[in-house]
């Protein structure tokens, strides 16, 4: 039993934030660099291995989460390959990224080329969505500390007028 339950949480869950921003910034590179694959070789037909494979080359975080995915899909059990990823990396953005790399065996450059632009301009929303409300927080941060300011000046400015009076008073009667 720890002495510090709550602290123990709070350094967990930030552990999480941050690892959650690597994964989404690894992520974001891995949907380039799949729309550039579909923009290079659209003449071509790719494999769901080739694109994994290459994705795994181009990543960071992801990469071990690549590794053993392309390992249950070399092993002939796709299916087990993006159930994997979609639990090992419980997150909205990554579901919706593996659902993509479920179905690239079953499009063309062009559609996915398609849904990798909704998916960029959906993580592009989120994240002015988030700016937004941090610059709204700031602001009404720097919004309050300006207003507690203000009311000390005013209060400090009280206090020097009452002071003073009560110096006047003093002086007639002494």
């Amino acid at each position: 039993m720890s002495r510090f339950p709550k602290q123990k949480l709070i350094i967990e869950k930030t552990k999480k934030k941050i690892n959650d921003k690597k994964l989404n910034k690894d992520m974001i590179g891995s949907s380039i660099c799949l729309k550039n694959l579909a923009l290079i070789k659209s003449n071509e037909a790719m494999s769901s291995d080739y694109i994994i494979e290459q994705l795994m080359e181009n990543s960071n975080e992801l990469k071990p989460y690549y590794m053993k995915s392309l390992s249950y899909y070399r092993n002939g059990n796709p299916e087990m390959a993006f159930k994997y990823m979609t639990e090992a990396l419980d997150n909205k953005n990554m579901r919706n990224f593996v659902s993509i790399l479920k179905k690239l065996d079953n499009m063309d450059a062009g559609a996915m080329i398609e849904q990798i632009d909704t998916f960029n301009s959906s993580l592009i929303a989120e994240r002015e969505t988030f700016n937004k409300k941090l610059a709204d927080r700031n602001s009404l941060i720097f919004t309050v500390i300006v207003t507690i300011n203000i009311f000390a000046l005013l209060l400090n400015f009280a206090v020097v007028v009452v002071f003073m009076d009560a110096i006047n008073m003093l002086n007639v009667i002494w």
